[in-house]
């Protein structure tokens, strides 16, 4: 299940090649990507913390990181988007 999920969205794989990759119906994908999508919308409340105003200076002065991402939108550069789901609409 979760090697489908993370091919569907990391490679942007549709769900035709994923379930022939795998062996299963078009169905079965289908469950298996909502559930894990649910799993991980449950554990996003207790993983995931809001952004502060500003970049951690942890991050913005590691070379290890930092250069590579600085232009990136996303928690990195401060330009997070907050976006979630609302459990009574989504379940």
């Amino acid at each position: 299940m979760l090697g489908q999920f993370l091919q569907i969205v990391g490679q942007n794989h549709r769900y035709c090649v994923i379930s022939n990759n795998f062996c299963r119906s078009q169905f079965a994908t289908n469950e298996n990507f909502h559930n894990i999508l649910k799993a991980l919308n449950t554990l996003s409340k207790d993983m995931m913390v809001e952004l502060g105003p500003t970049v951690s200076a942890k991050i913005r002065k590691n070379t290890k990181f930092f250069p590579y991402f600085k232009d990136c939108i996303g928690v990195i550069d401060g330009t997070h988007i907050p976006a979630t789901t609302v459990d009574h609409i989504y379940n």
